[in-house]
């Protein structure tokens, strides 16, 4: 099973980030109700980062908004088990 941890220094196995627009790669966000996420395969710089727009409205357990889970589950695939 996969397992999260939060760290506040150093660098992780996957890095997640919210951020909006031109947020540091060649893929910028859209702004509201357009691109939610994307993900990078493993590997060097920004390999196993995963980006969240966070012009969007994410939620765990609310209606409104789009269900994290559901957004991270396919742009984390990369590291799911078989």
């Amino acid at each position: 099973p996969l397992r999260f941890t939060r760290i506040y220094s150093d660098i992780a196995d996957i890095m997640i980030s919210f951020g909006t627009r031109n947020h540091g790669d060649s893929y910028p966000f859209d702004g509201p109700d357009g691109t939610l996420a994307h993900a990078f395969s493993p590997g060097a710089d920004i390999g196993g980062d995963a980006h969240f727009d966070d012009d969007e409205s994410f939620s765990f357990s609310s209606t409104r908004g789009y269900n994290l889970f559901l957004v991270a589950v396919p742009a984390l695939r990369h590291y799911l088990p078989a």
